[in-house]
């Protein structure tokens, strides 16, 4: 390399370590020579200057190290620190490269925070989006009052849709990412998403027509069994039905249920009605009515069994990067809901079936998809969440930081191998 050189010239040179076994040794065993050489680890946030020595010692534990040589074709003699301290400070600046700017919309879901909290520490330029009206609490919590750059206030989806576009493809250009964190305003700037990808603004969700299938539980039902997903003995219908019908077809318990999520309140009694017994008429008409207001109701037979989530990144090149899984020890309500205490749990059979699923609706971005496991040990899809979902903060405690992995890997060719481990966590 010194050939390369002028007279007094000086070349820089950064070799990360652990991404080149051969450099590796190279430098190990002194082969590769520098007029100077600098270590630097990267703790938490913060990047420091090490030995050589103490650099070599870290290796293998999961921190990013980087050797910095100095090279010079005529070497001079360097009075004090000063001319080394100058070049010290100009490699930092080589190596720090231009923070993303990201906009989280949604940014006033529970799940937002921890989404947050994630690319916050990292110390990217994130700004929050909130719809006018809605709870800016995130916006103060320690992450974010000290690592958010700015506040952006967007019209409501839900009632100003054309103004809600119209504002989002003002942004093009002046993020790297934007991440909506819900279905409606998935679903909304999915429709404008080639478009802000043509002027260098990434958005991490599905196409339009796939996300128009994710957000239709009748359609993923549909979906999954037309490609040999197991799902319960369902009815979909309009008209209210007679009880002895939907017993004899779907039996008893059963549970009613929605055919979407969107501008809903969550629980029971307002997505589903679980009936462990079969129930008079005009009760059961009272709460079909209810469901029906929001489009086709769903009808299924009552799964008893352990709840099992599948989660995953797809990069923009439809890929798998990474991908989690949890079993549900208790759940918010009597008869399921969101999790109250889970634990990291990779079960198989949901990760094959999830990946499959994934994969077959072209993916890209993140989801979890929620399964049921029977005593019997037969596994049935129940629905699909095409966002971050509640128990995101097991996942990242049990080291799949799904946030910052979107941002880093969103862009990558490469199939994850599924061969990594997760630590044993629960979430409470």
């Amino acid at each position: 390399m010194v050939n390369l050189l002028d007279e007094n010239g000086t070349m820089i040179v950064t070799i990360p370590i652990g991404e080149n076994p051969y450099l590796d040794k190279m430098l190990a065993i002194g082969c590769l020579k520098f007029s100077e050489t600098y270590a630097m680890i990267k703790i938490g946030r913060n990047w420091w200057q090490v030995s050589f020595e103490e650099a070599i010692k870290y290796k293998g534990k999961n921190m990013k190290i980087v050797i910095i040589g100095i090279l010079r074709k005529k070497t001079t003699k360097i009075k004090g620190r000063t001319h080394a301290t100058n070049y010290f400070k100009l490699v930092r600046i080589l190596m720090i490269m231009p923070s993303k700017n990201i906009l989280i919309v949604d940014s006033d879901l529970p799940f937002a925070l921890s989404v947050i909290r994630s690319l916050a520490s990292i110390e990217y330029n994130l700004h929050l989006g909130f719809s006018y009206g809605s709870d800016v609490f995130n916006a103060f919590s320690k992450y974010c009052s000290k690592y958010c750059k700015g506040i952006i206030f967007y019209p409501d989806p839900s009632y100003a849709r054309e103004d809600f576009l119209n504002f989002f493809e003002k942004l093009a250009g002046k993020y790297d990412f934007i991440i909506p964190l819900s279905e409606k305003t998935q679903l909304l700037i999915s429709m404008i998403k080639e478009m802000l990808e043509e002027k260098r603004t990434l958005v991490p969700i599905p196409s339009y027509d796939t996300l128009k299938i994710a957000v239709n539980k009748v359609k993923m039902l549909e979906f999954c069994s037309r490609i040999g997903i197991n799902i319960p003995k369902t009815l979909v219908l309009t008209d209210a039905p007679m009880i002895d019908d939907v017993v004899e077809k779907v039996g008893i318990p059963f549970i009613m249920k929605t055919s979407t999520e969107i501008d809903i309140p969550p629980g029971p009694q307002h997505r589903y009605f679980v009936f462990k017994k079969k129930p008079v008429q005009e009760h059961f008409l009272v709460a079909f009515k209810k469901l029906r207001k929001h489009g086709p109701v769903i009808l299924q037979e009552w799964i008893e069994g352990t709840g099992i989530g599948a989660s995953f990144i797809f990069s923009k090149y439809h890929k798998v990067i990474a991908y989690f899984g949890h079993r549900r020890i208790l759940e918010r309500f009597p008869d399921g809901g969101p999790s109250v205490i889970a634990e990291s749990y990779l079960y198989p059979d949901a990760l094959k079936n999830g990946a499959k699923l994934l994969k077959a609706l072209n993916w890209q971005g993140v989801a979890m998809v929620e399964f049921r496991l029977k005593h019997d040990g037969k596994l049935y899809f129940m629905e699909l969440n095409p966002r971050f979902w509640g128990t995101l903060p097991l996942a990242i405690a049990s080291g799949v930081d799904f946030p910052r992995l979107l941002v880093e890997y969103y862009n990558s060719t490469q199939e994850n191998n599924f061969l990594y481990s997760i630590q044993k966590k629960k979430y409470l």
